[in-house]
């Protein structure tokens, strides 16, 4: 395929404001880049160890799961080498200017470096503007250093460890992994931290191995082939396929909070499930 991919990002980074210490995947390395379509491909996550000297490293791990920060790291070493793609471009027009016999694009780059502006021509377009972080209208008036979305945590976590009190809202594997980093933190710094959820518990994601199945080719096909209205009713029925805490996360924090809890400590913690926040007012409490 001849194409070319902008992003005007200067440098990969994925998910950059969740690299937390300890962190890893949820799904087995081999859901990488490319070994599930052709495991022989140059760019899978076992070649990436082999040229960095960490084949015999990850062999002793004897884990599936990688480290998130080694992820990324593997993912910004295979960007690298694909010419195709360029970061640092922001695309600024896309004009047509063919006709209806040879369709054509008229593609303005600019150089987030130079400000130079780069012309590219193209018979098709995709567009992938990825998605903004989704925050409830009670809390969108008030964001800040104060209140955030965890895609934006390691880069505020050291204000938000000066806290008296913090509190996480959510149920999904990015809250559940906020509240544990906290939780680590809780003993030398001191705060109340709370965990609410309107979910009606803190569940794991699916992942038994039976479950595993409607990630297989054969599943997809089906379900591509399926009516949309179809479709539509089956989907919110498979939200714990991909939404949920992993199990080792919440063996995580149950042990922390249980270690804690020895010669029944009382403990500066809340968890409440089914509760959703309705409002958020602002208080003048030195040091909240």
């Amino acid at each position: 395929m001849n194409a070319v991919f902008f992003e005007k990002k200067r440098e990969f980074n994925w998910h950059e404001g969740m690299l937390l210490e300890g962190t890893t995947l949820q799904v087995p390395f081999f859901a990488d880049l490319v070994s599930m379509a052709d495991v022989t491909s140059p760019y899978s996550y076992l070649n990436y160890l082999q040229q960095h000297d960490r084949l015999y490293h990850f062999y002793f791990l004897e884990k599936f799961l990688i480290p998130r920060k080694e992820y990324n790291d593997y993912c910004r070493w295979a960007a690298n080498q694909l010419d195709s793609c360029r970061f640092g471009k922001a695309v600024e027009a896309v004009e047509y200017i063919g006709d209806q016999d040879e369709p054509c694009y008229q593609i303005s780059v600019r150089d987030v470096q130079t400000q130079k502006i780069e012309v590219y021509y193209s018979r098709h377009v995709v567009m992938g503007i990825g998605s903004s972080p989704t925050v409830p209208s009670a809390f969108q008036p008030y964001m800040g250093e104060s209140i955030l979305h965890s895609a934006d945590y390691l880069r505020n976590k050291e204000n938000v460890l000066k806290k008296k009190s913090v509190t996480v809202v959510g149920s999904g594997q990015s809250a559940a992994e906020v509240f544990l980093d906290l939780l680590n933190e809780q003993e030398e710094y001191g705060y109340q931290l709370n965990w609410y959820t309107r979910s009606k518990g803190f569940f794991p994601m699916e992942y038994s191995k039976l479950g595993l199945e409607y990630f297989t080719p054969d599943y997809l096909d089906f379900f591509y082939r399926l009516p949309q209205e179809k479709k539509d009713e089956i989907l919110p029925k498979q939200d714990l396929l991909y939404k949920g805490i992993s199990a080792t996360t919440i063996a995580a924090i149950f042990d922390k909070m249980y270690e804690k809890s020895i010669g029944n400590a009382e403990l500066s913690i809340e968890l409440r499930a089914m509760t959703e926040v309705a409002a958020v007012t602002p208080l003048k409490m030195a040091g909240n």
